[in-house]
């Protein structure tokens, strides 16, 4: 027979085992994902989203508006519009400083682009401003604006189109 001050001792261990196996599994990196902490170019997301143009894949356009909380389907001969508007951004349009100043804004569109197996939503705050970024990404968000974009190709204006339009308001 093993003595009581034995037992005592042994199951004091084995539950002062559990506990720092159970503590130490919280701060484990092994799991974590190998990649760069920053994005190393401003436009990262909006490439790989022109990439994605560029190959002609089929994809979906949707538009939710903040201000309603509504969907609104974007017609499949205005698709162009979003497919251009990336073509028309440039290298200085875009900013990798901070996104955190946006994290208190309220976009007043997203505009989701849907393809097999990825999607892409804009967040659109004004006909300036504009974020994009992957479903499922690992980086900030693209910041960039729409200043330097046709007024034909601007998200917000389109989004206002599309609006105006599934409403029956043309013009």
């Amino acid at each position: 027979l093993i003595p009581f001050n034995t037992l005592v001792l042994a199951k004091l261990f084995f539950i002062f085992f559990i506990l720092i196996l159970s503590f130490s599994g919280c701060s484990n990196k092994i799991s974590e994902y190998m990649r760069p902490q920053n994005k190393e170019v401003a436009n990262f997301y909006a490439s790989k989203l022109n990439d994605l143009f560029v190959n002609s894949e089929e994809f979906k356009v949707k538009i939710f508006d903040m201000d309603y909380y509504t969907y609104y389907s974007v017609n499949k001969e205005d698709f162009i519009v979003v497919s251009e508007f990336i073509k028309f951004l440039k290298e200085e349009d875009f900013s990798l400083d901070d996104t955190s100043t946006y994290d208190n804004l309220r976009p007043k569109f997203k505009l989701i682009v849907e393809f097999t197996e990825d999607k892409y939503i804009f967040n659109i705050y004004d006909e300036k401003m504009s974020t994009l970024y992957p479903w499922d990404g690992i980086y900030e968000e693209d910041v960039f604006t729409m200043s330097n974009v046709p007024d034909y190709y601007n998200l917000y204006k389109f989004c206002n189109y599309v609006i105006k339009v599934s409403k029956g308001f043309e013009g």
